[in-house]
């Protein structure tokens, strides 16, 4: 292979769709969600993973949730 990017196959980006799809679905969204900037290919392809994962863990001191 070699070493400049014009001539290094990209063959992630040759998977079928549902292949990529359950790839990002293995990692945390917020990956899934970067993987967008790739490509036009890849704009909305984190728009069709199965699995959502949200860390709610990092809160901002102003997120107050209040019971009503």
């Amino acid at each position: 292979m070699s070493s400049t990017s014009e001539n290094v196959d990209d063959r992630l980006s040759m998977l079928p769709e549902d292949i990529l799809s359950r790839i990002l679905s293995l990692m945390p969204t917020k990956y899934a969600v970067r993987t967008s900037v790739l490509s036009k290919r890849w704009r909305y392809t984190w728009t069709s993973v199965t699995n959502l994962d949200f860390d709610y863990t990092r809160r901002s001191p102003n997120m107050v949730c209040k019971a009503s």
